[in-house]
């Protein structure tokens, strides 16, 4: 998923995985997002809810393509946001300036 069409999304109709580490966050999140840090393993990739499509983004997107990959190999219905959170905030920013 490209970070226009990410910017353009109703949140509240997926699960939105954040990969980044708590520090990350401080300074900017997605409000509602879900934060499961890659630091602290996969484990917790089966707690995921898999009533909604899920999201999911790191700081630059590589990490969580793969994390992406597993999740499909669970049965989630995923996509990867491509770039990260790094080209989404770019994009809303551009609606800013």
């Amino acid at each position: 998923m490209t970070p226009r069409e990410f910017a353009e999304l109703d949140f509240s109709q997926y699960t939105l995985l954040d990969l980044r580490e708590p520090s990350e966050l401080i300074a900017d999140g997605i409000e509602g997002a879900l934060n499961m840090p890659v630091s602290q393993g996969f484990g917790a990739l089966a707690t995921v809810p898999a009533d909604k499509p899920v999201i999911v983004f790191c700081r630059v997107g590589v990490i969580s393509e793969e994390v992406a990959e597993l999740l499909a190999d669970l049965g989630h219905d995923v996509c990867n946001l491509e770039g990260g959170y790094c080209a989404y905030r770019a994009v809303k920013h551009e609606g800013n300036d």
